[in-house]
């Protein structure tokens, strides 16, 4: 599953249902693409459906869950998802602030 996918399926949707197929990930996530050495927004590979996967969990090497990052055969994996999260959530909260404030969609009660 495309991570794009992903974060408006399971974050945009939760908070802005609106906002839902707005936001420009590849903009976005173009500073941590680049850090991460990855040309396009990468793939998530679950074991198991995405729902379930999200019950956060943490290994003894620190990777957390829900899912393996990978860009295909663009670069090796970048780790699991939860390390990368916060960079993530960051972005797609200035994102949906971005879009919201150029009218592009609404948040709930606003």
């Amino acid at each position: 599953m495309s991570l794009a996918v992903l974060a408006d399926q399971f974050i945009v949707a939760s908070v802005a249902p609106d906002c839902v197929g707005v936001l420009d990930y590849e903009s976005l996530w173009a500073s941590w693409m680049e850090e991460n050495g990855i040309s396009h927004v990468p793939l998530v590979w679950f074991k198991e459906n995405p729902e379930q996967a999200f019950k956060a969990w943490e290994n003894e090497k620190g990777n957390s869950g829900p899912g393996l990052l990978g860009s295909g055969n663009d670069t090796a994996a970048l780790g699991y998802l939860g390390n990368h999260i916060l960079t993530l959530e960051s972005t797609i909260g200035a994102g949906l602030e971005a879009a919201v404030g150029a009218g592009l969609c609404e948040f709930p009660g606003v």
